[in-house]
């Protein structure tokens, strides 16, 4: 099949999909699952500490766009609480892109 011209090819992940369950910053699709008796995320896809390699793959398949989505339960600790560590390392992914 042929693209047009300028077609940009590219992915997408939402963080709970594929960032690794931590119980001191579940979201509410943790609380969910838990209620509902679901088996949990777990340890997902282990974005967060794979996703240089993650991205190589995605851009070794042609990939010139990569939509990522930030685990605001990560970033904001508490109300109005942000953690710093957390925000180095979605910069780092952003920067990888």
């Amino acid at each position: 099949m042929a693209f047009p011209e300028g077609f940009l090819f590219g992915t997408a992940n939402a963080d709970h999909q594929v960032e690794a369950h931590d119980p001191a910053c579940e979201d509410v699709w943790d609380v969910w699952e838990r209620c509902q008796g679901l088996v949990p995320r777990g340890r997902a896809t282990d974005f967060l500490n794979r996703y240089e390699e993650d991205i190589a793959a995605a851009a070794k398949m042609g990939c010139r766009a990569f939509r990522f989505s930030v685990a605001w339960s990560r970033v904001e600790v508490a109300d109005g609480r942000f953690d710093d560590a957390a925000l180095a390392v979605y910069r780092s992914i952003a920067e990888c892109i």
